[in-house]
C-alpha cells in the first residue's frame, strides 16, 4: 500500500479494499486488539474467528456501539463520546495502517515528539530564539466539523471504508446507561470521538493543511491545538492570520479556529497541561497545571479505591481469582503512577522527588496491608495491566 499510494491511486485503493475486505486480516486485527483487554474480557480464538466471518466491515458494520454526552474536562460545555465493539475497533486499526501510508506530517506537527517533548521544544525555542510572545490557536469542534461529503472527496480510502469504518455509518447506536442525565444523542456528528481511526484522520487533515510560513516565529501543533511563538506582537498577529487562513483549506470538512490564548512568555502561559514562564535569569520554569494535577489525583484515588476493594473482597472470601483481579488492578495503579511521572518528569527534579514519594507511599501501604509480593505480580504483567496516562491539556 505504501508504494502504491505514491504511484498509482487506483491500484492503491484496490489494494486497500482487498486488505480491508479480508477475513484473515480482520481476524489478525481482532487478535491484536484482544491482547490489550483485561484477561477476564478476552475472547477465545474461536470467538474471534466467528466475529471475523460474521461481519462484512465494508458493507454493513452494524455492531452495537455506545454514544453519550458528558461534561468536558475543562468544565465548559459537553462532548459527544463513543465506544465500540471488538469488530469496529479492529476495523479502525486496519484503516489506521492503510491511511498512514498516504501522507507525511508537516514540519510544524513535530509528529516524532511526545507532548512533553513539544513543551521542551517550546522552552528551547524561547531561550535560543528570544521569542517573547505566544498565542494558542484552537480548532473549534474539530471532530464534529468533518463531513461525509468532504471526506468522500478527499480522504484517500475506499468510499465503503469511509462510510462504514471512519464515520461508523452502519453502527447500531445505543445510549450509555451511565450518562442518560445529559440527554439523548441518536448518533455522533462528524468523526466519532472514541474511534481509534478518528485521531489519524484528524492528523491527515492537519498534514494537508496549507500554512504560510511567517518570519521570526515557530508553530508547534498538537492535535487541534496550535502554539505559535514569535519575536514581536506583530509577528504573532501574522501567524494567527496564517493559521486562520490555512484552516479554510484543510481537507475533510469545514473548520473554524479561535484564538484561545495570547500571552507574553515572561508573564507565563499554559501549554499541553503545563504552566511555563520565562524567568528573569533567562531560564524557564515549568510545572503541571492545577487542572492537570487535580485530574491525576482524582484518577489515582478512584483506582486506589478499586484496588483496596477488590483485595479486601479476596481476603474475606479467600478467593484466588478475586485476589488475581485485585493484583491486576494494583499493577494498573502502578502503571498509572509510573506513566504520569515519566510524562511530567521533564518539569524538574522536584516533581520526581515529591510525586514519586507520594505515589510510592500509597502503593507500599497497599502492599503491606494485603501482603503483596513481587513473585505474585511478575506473571500478571501484560498489555491489560498497562495504563496510558491521558494528559489534561486545559489550563
Amino acid at each position: 500500500c505504501a508504494i502504491l499510494a505514491k504511484d498509482d491511486n487506483k491500484a492503491f485503493l484496490k489494494a486497500a479494499k482487498t486488505y480491508l475486505a479480508s477475513k484473515r486480516c480482520l481476524f489478525a486485527a481482532l487478535f491484536e486488539e484482544n491482547k490489550k483487554l483485561h484477561m477476564k474480557d478476552r475472547l477465545s480464538l474461536k470467538d474471534l474467528w466467528e466475529l471475523a466471518t460474521k461481519f462484512d466491515i465494508l458493507k454493513r458494520l452494524n455492531e452495537p456501539a455506545l454514544v453519550w454526552s458528558q461534561p468536558k474536562s475543562s468544565g465548559n460545555g459537553f462532548r459527544t463520546v463513543t465506544s465500540f465493539g471488538p469488530v469496529a475497533r479492529a476495523a479502525q486499526h486496519m484503516v489506521i495502517k492503510v491511511l498512514r501510508t498516504t501522507y507525511k506530517p508537516q514540519a510544524f506537527q513535530f509528529a516524532h515528539l511526545s507532548f512533553s517533548q513539544k513543551v521542551e521544544l517550546a522552552i528551547t525555542s524561547i531561550k535560543e530564539k528570544g521569542y517573547k510572545h505566544v498565542i494558542e490557536f484552537d480548532i473549534e469542534s474539530f471532530f464534529p466539523s468533518f463531513t461525509e461529503e468532504a471526506l468522500l472527496k478527499t480522504l484517500p480510502l475506499p468510499k465503503e471504508a469511509i462510510r462504514q469504518i471512519v464515520l461508523s455509518g452502519g453502527a447500531n447506536w445505543r445510549a450509555h446507561p451511565r450518562y442518560t442525565q445529559y440527554g439523548h444523542i441518536s448518533s455522533p456528528s462528524g468523526l466519532p470521538q472514541g474511534s481509534a481511526s478518528s485521531a489519524v484522520v484528524a492528523d491527515w487533515c492537519i498534514a494537508n493543511m496549507p500554512l504560510k510560513t511567517c518570519k521570526s516565529s515557530i508553530v508547534i501543533n498538537h492535535a487541534d491545538n496550535f502554539f505559535a511563538f514569535a519575536a514581536t506582537a506583530e509577528d504573532a498577529k501574522d501567524v494567527a492570520k496564517a493559521l486562520s487562513s490555512g484552516l479554510t483549506g484543510a481537507p475533510g470538512g469545514e473548520f473554524n479556529g479561535k484564538l484561545k490564548q495570547k500571552a507574553i512568555v515572561e508573564d507565563g502561559f499554559s501549554m499541553l497541561g503545563c504552566h511555563v514562564q520565562l524567568q528573569k535569569n533567562g531560564e524557564c520554569s515549568v510545572w503541571p497545571t492545577e487542572a492537570n494535577l487535580d485530574k491525576f489525583h482524582d484518577k489515582c484515588e478512584e483506582l486506589e479505591e478499586r484496588v483496596r476493594t477488590k483485595l479486601k473482597i479476596a481476603e474475606q472470601s479467600k478467593s484466588k481469582l478475586s485476589r488475581l483481579k485485585g493484583l491486576q488492578e494494583f499493577l494498573r495503579l502502578e502503571s498509572l503512577h509510573q506513566g504520569w511521572l515519566q510524562a511530567f518528569g521533564f518539569c524538574g527534579p522536584d516533581i520526581e522527588i515529591v510525586f514519586r514519594y507520594h505515589c510510592e507511599y500509597y502503593r507500599n501501604d497497599i502492599r503491606a496491608t494485603f501482603c503483596i509480593r513481587d513473585f505474585e505480580l511478575k506473571p500478571l504483567r501484560d498489555a491489560s495491566t498497562k495504563v496510558t496516562y491521558k494528559w489534561y491539556s486545559g489550563s
